[in-house]
């Protein structure tokens, strides 16, 4: 099992400890590069991507770091692409989306979504040298595969059963996701308790774990990640802090109305996506949520919901403003990627664990 003293040997998929998270809609190949550049691990989101898109972002971001690099892919159930079955739901949006004079968007015959299994042979021609895998794990084959190119396996896991099946499936590291954390809960199992910090998480799952731990939620300070090490991580995950980075996709007005979390806490909600995820509290999540109609599964919801996010960021709308943050999304700094790493391991830090 793993412990303190051990986690610093295991870590070896960048000179520094540390990811930057695939961030949907955030991330960049800029920041994905720049993050390798300076020594962490970039982390290219390919959730929902085809696999055309899929290999524009890879190329991009090759094009920028000749260092390697990581994707995240998404392997939540694939639901059938039928809106019928919550009309309610497909209605009251349509409203929402009236009340502002926007057009709602078409609904397509089937999914515009891309599935992790079509981008398999993609990841081993780039080549690439991790995949982590969100909402779930992949087919035992394609774990087979991946491996014998020698391609690192990072599984997502928000309690110990999901640590444990990941752990027991192969994988090489299991991230823990506190609730802290910002964006879509990347589990897979169902849990009776509720979803615990990520600083409880670790230190509750780190020696029940056949492999080492990677911890992510509430990271935005150099104490931070040096506490989360130092209580047995073999390297931290850390998001939110990039959001305001100059290589973030993230609006300017998206960036600036996270100082109102300072005062605010954000809000895990199923409004926006149809899937559990955390972010800025807004008068559509409370409409929503009072609503209480049955939502589409994710990502039905989450395709019909993307005009309005986009909407609200081209028109300054506050009241329907769509921003995935964790708890301490408002240390966010200005600043390029490569200075927030900087400024979450200095010097100091980095001599004592390289």
């Amino acid at each position: 099992m793993n412990t303190p003293g051990t986690q610093k040997a295991s870590w070896n998929l960048s000179r520094l400890p540390l990811i930057v998270a695939p961030m949907l809609g955030i991330s960049t190949p800029e920041m994905v590069a720049a993050a390798c550049n300076q020594g962490a691990l970039g982390a290219l989101p390919l959730g929902l991507k085809t696999r055309r898109e899929a290999e524009h972002l890879i190329r991009q971001t090759r094009s920028k770091t000749d260092l390697p690099f990581s994707v995240n892919l998404f392997c939540h159930p694939e639901p059938v692409w039928d809106f019928a079955p919550y009309q309610e739901a497909v209605d009251w949006l349509r409203g929402y989306y009236r009340k502002f004079n926007l057009p709602f968007p078409e609904i397509p015959a089937s999914s515009p979504y891309g599935n992790y299994r079509d981008l398999i042979e993609l990841i081993l021609q780039a080549p690439i040298h991790a995949v982590s895998f969100t909402f779930g794990l992949p087919d035992p084959d394609i774990m087979q595969v991946l491996q014998r190119k020698g391609i690192k396996m990072l599984g997502t896991a928000t309690h110990l059963q999901e640590a444990l099946a990941i752990a027991a499936s192969g994988m090489d590291y299991v991230i823990l996701q506190g609730n802290e954390s910002g964006g879509h809960r990347g589990g897979f199992l169902d849990s009776p308790e509720p979803h615990p910090d990520s600083r409880s998480l670790l230190e509750a799952l780190r020696d029940q774990l056949p492999i080492p731990v990677i911890s992510a939620g509430g990271i935005a300070t150099p104490a931070e990640v040096e506490a989360r090490l130092c209580r047995g991580a073999a390297a931290v995950q850390v998001g939110s802090a990039f959001l305001r980075a100059a290589e973030s996709q993230a609006a300017a007005f998206q960036q600036a109305c996270l100082d109102e979390l300072e005062g605010q806490a954000p809000v895990t909600t199923t409004a926006w996506s149809g899937k559990l995820a955390k972010g800025m509290p807004s008068e559509f999540v409370r409409e929503q949520e009072a609503s209480g109609i049955k939502l589409p599964p994710y990502p039905l919801f989450n395709y019909l919901t993307g005009n309005l996010r986009r909407y609200a960021t081209e028109l300054g709308r506050r009241e329907f403003l769509f921003q995935w943050s964790g708890d301490q999304g408002f240390q966010a700094r200005s600043a390029p990627t490569a200075s927030i790493i900087d400024y979450l391991v200095p010097p100091a830090l980095e001599t004592t664990w390289s």
